[in-house]
């Protein structure tokens, strides 16, 4: 695993990016917390993901931009004010459109999308295609601070850890607003 500090980042997008469109997955901070993911196009790295992180539970993705939510998620007139609070430490879960790959919520007809209010976004907007981002649980559960705590059986499958030092904002806030609303977190 490569660990690149975000100021470096800029000389190493074209090779990140890459990779993440050929299936890689990476490490990377949000405006909560370091999570980890790969492009949700390629059900390989999705079912490699869940290994690794040992779940059965949907995924979140950080999508590219709000236009990829009106178009894959259904959005009622009374929910539009939810969006706006993206970008933002906000997971909205909402029903989706299209169908998703089957690892990556598990064949429910909802899926939980994020626009961190953070540079990342900004990445997976160039990378086009939705990134999972799911946190990084240290073996007690605790979520990851730092790239020096990422457990060893996570590490041997990513390659780059995209570094901000230690931090750690909390978790999203989670609103579903599918079949009405209801915060779950």
């Amino acid at each position: 695993m490569e660990v690149i500090n975000s100021k470096d980042f800029i000389k190493f997008k074209n090779r990140i990016l890459t990779h993440v469109r050929r299936g890689g997955l990476i490490c990377y901070p949000t405006d909560t917390a370091y999570g980890i993911g790969c492009v949700i196009d390629n059900e390989n790295s999705i079912k490699k993901l869940r290994e690794i992180k040992q779940t059965t539970s949907p995924f979140s993705i950080i999508v590219p931009n709000k236009d990829w939510i009106h178009k894959n998620c259904h959005i009622e007139k009374e929910h539009h004010e939810y969006l706006d609070l993206l970008p933002g430490p906000y997971t909205l879960v909402l029903s989706s459109k299209t169908p998703m790959p089957y690892n990556l919520n598990l064949n429910k007809e909802t899926i939980a999308v994020r626009i961190p209010d953070h540079w990342i976004s900004s990445f997976v907007n160039e990378v086009k295609v939705p990134i999972i981002t799911t946190t990084i649980n240290l073996d007690d559960d605790e979520i990851l601070k730092h790239h020096s705590q990422m457990p060893k059986h996570m590490e041997k499958h990513v390659s780059y850890f995209i570094d901000e030092g230690e931090f750690y904002n909390g978790v999203s806030s989670i609103i579903s607003l599918h079949k009405g609303y209801n915060k779950l977190r």
